[in-house]
């Protein structure tokens, strides 16, 4: 056995180059901490520094694709509470209670808006083990907070309209896909609150 100073010979290291190069890059990254625990444990029977520098670069090539990976989920997560917001027929956001948001029904829904907006809903709820990984944990849960935020906004909005019952508007078209989306992040009390919303008048 050669101790872990020791230098290996050229060949011998072109072959452990060549073996270690083509192992799957996560499979390096075990590799190279049970290597390092071994060298921290005082271990002679493996040349550490060679096996070390032979995975350098495929550990470096993992390092970069977990970074790019990681920006890519922080985008992901910055950018579905607003897709979400910007699909709901909500004038603005902030400060408004129990009585919901103000609501522009002059039009009939766009399916294909409320479509996207579920799809989104859905992809966050698939996330938790990915914001782990990444210790994205905290910014996944004020995604779906601020998410969850907008759709009972929204949903209360739509029952006050529902009970008003004003001439002209949507709020009846409303019900079916508000249900929908609702039902990817709002419990059942609230949504049977917008499911048996009727004129007050």
């Amino acid at each position: 056995m050669k101790d872990s100073k020791q230098k290996l010979s050229p060949q011998s290291r072109a072959k452990l180059v060549k073996f270690l190069s083509a192992l799957p890059e996560r499979l390096s990254a075990r590799l190279a901490q049970a290597v390092e625990l071994d060298c921290v444990r005082g271990g002679t029977e493996l040349p550490h520094g060679e096996i070390l520098e032979a995975l350098r670069p495929g550990l470096r090539r993992l390092y970069e694709r977990q970074k790019q990976e990681k920006n890519a989920l922080q985008r992901v997560l910055e950018t579905v509470p607003r897709e979400v917001r910007n699909a709901l027929p909500i004038r603005q956001i902030g400060g408004f209670g129990a009585y919901g948001a103000p609501l522009d029904l002059r039009a009939s829904p766009a399916s294909n808006k409320f479509r996207r907006a579920e799809r989104l809903a859905q992809i966050l709820a698939k996330l938790r083990g990915p914001a782990v990984t990444y210790g994205l944990e905290h910014s996944l849960a004020a995604a779906r907070t601020e998410v969850s935020s907008s759709i009972r906004l929204f949903q209360r909005g739509l029952v006050r309209e529902l009970r008003a019952a004003r001439a002209g508007d949507f709020a009846e078209d409303y019900r079916q896909p508000a249900l929908a989306l609702g039902a990817k992040v709002l419990n059942d009390s609230e949504l049977g609150e917008l499911r048996y919303a009727n004129p007050l008048i």
